[in-house]
């Protein structure tokens, strides 16, 4: 799933270029009750590129550390987690 949402955004980017340097998708995996059980993380530079993509579950620190449970508060997670990659990489 995650490599086919990449291809999908990817070509989606490709038809709608932008004017910034890169684009951002989350992509929200959520059960049959609402509750978000994942979150896909999609960077593309400009000309498509794959910058940096990410999957996020129970298995990794940042989700389980904020337990989202709907899709704004995985939009906090998501925005907690590029800011952490961002300040990373400016070290």
């Amino acid at each position: 799933m995650l490599r086919d949402s990449l291809a999908e955004f990817q070509a989606w980017l490709t038809a709608h270029p932008i004017d910034t340097d890169y684009a951002v998708l989350p992509e929200y995996l959520v059960d049959g009750q609402g509750r978000v059980v994942g979150i896909h993380l999609y960077v593309l530079a400009q000309a498509g590129m794959c910058a940096d993509a990410l999957l996020l579950n129970s298995h990794h620190e940042p989700f389980k550390k904020a337990n989202p449970q709907t899709p704004a508060d995985a939009t906090q997670v998501v925005v907690g987690v590029l800011h952490a990659m961002w300040k990373e990489g400016q070290e």
